[in-house]
């Protein structure tokens, strides 16, 4: 084997290594890719529902109590905005919920 040989078969052998290393580097990084996906629609976008069932309570239940103790609301009218608060929250936990949960 002459040495433009040797030098020719090295080199061959260093490229094919980094071919192997670049094909080896995109199936890791889409694996990567698809792992956060999942995460990201399993846990930032749930937190959206997290956040309306935090204002449905603030907005909808604590703040129609404190009208209805200042009297800005009628009985009927805090039932009404109470009811509809429970309706929204129980509907949003149960899409939360159905998400894939760890657990912790």
């Amino acid at each position: 084997m002459t040495i433009k040989q040797r030098i020719i078969f090295i080199i061959s052998l260093l490229i094919g290594f980094l071919m192997a290393a670049i094909v080896a580097g995109l199936v890791i990084m889409k694996q990567n890719n698809q792992s956060f996906h999942q995460i990201y629609l399993d846990r930032i976008i749930p937190l959206k529902d997290l956040k309306i069932i935090a204002d449905e309570y603030a907005v909808n239940i604590v703040d129609t109590n404190h009208k209805l103790r200042n009297e800005n609301l009628t009985f009927e009218q805090a039932s009404g905005n109470i009811q509809q608060a429970q309706q929204v929250i129980e509907e949003t936990w149960n899409k939360y919920m159905a998400t894939t949960l760890t657990e912790r």
